[in-house]
């Protein structure tokens, strides 16, 4: 039997074109983005990501006049 843990924080749908990157490079990547929570965001990417990576994440087609993830 397993055990099912609810989530802290409720996720959002938002799916949305990104790229990012590691802090220590300017080589972006494509991604792509699903949903978001107070404090995270869940998204794909061809490339993998060792765990506790520091990145920064542009939204590629997100107008500041749009709403989006906060």
């Amino acid at each position: 039997m397993s055990t099912l843990r609810k989530r802290v924080y409720s996720r959002k749908t938002y799916e949305a074109p990104i790229m990012y990157t590691n802090y220590d490079t300017e080589s972006y990547c494509p991604a792509k983005m699903y949903n978001t929570s107070l404090n995270g965001m869940y998204f794909e990417s061809e490339r993998a990501l060792q765990p506790q990576s520091e990145i920064c994440i542009k939204m590629v087609t997100h107008s500041s006049e749009e709403p989006g993830p906060e």
